[in-house]
């Protein structure tokens, strides 16, 4: 069994935060729980330098994706990694899944090299 290293912190604005592990060999399944109305990000390693780039899969109904932004862990060194954080926004209550898919988009042949899916139950 993996461990994982994931937190979830409560803001301000009832929003949270889950804070995901830079690396993994196995998929990972994670459950995350929000209200219905609040906000919740979601933040994974990346390194777009690579091709490689987050493509996701999930119910529109139930959670909308309000923004993304890719962060640099060292911007001064051309090739180095970071992290993308993904917005949520729980629109009705029930329970869904978000996937992410670890990819090259133009690799339309190859499978993705990982894959998170999170469950998500909006009260």
């Amino acid at each position: 069994m993996i461990e994982i290293e994931a937190r979830l912190v409560e803001l301000e604005s009832k929003a949270s935060v889950v804070k995901l592990p830079k690396e993994t060999s196995e998929p990972e399944e994670e459950i995350i729980n929000t209200k219905n109305g609040d906000s919740f990000f979601m933040i994974l390693a990346a390194n777009p330098t690579t091709g490689y780039q987050w493509e996701l899969d999930f119910n529109s109904s139930y959670v909308q994706l309000i923004d993304k932004k890719y962060i640099p862990s060292s911007p001064e060194l051309i090739g180095s990694g970071g992290q993308e954080t993904f917005n949520f926004l729980a629109l009705k209550s029930g329970e869904t899944d978000i996937t992410f898919f670890y990819l090259r988009p133009w690799e339309k042949d190859k499978p993705p090299i990982e894959e998170k899916v999170y469950e998500i139950i909006i009260k």
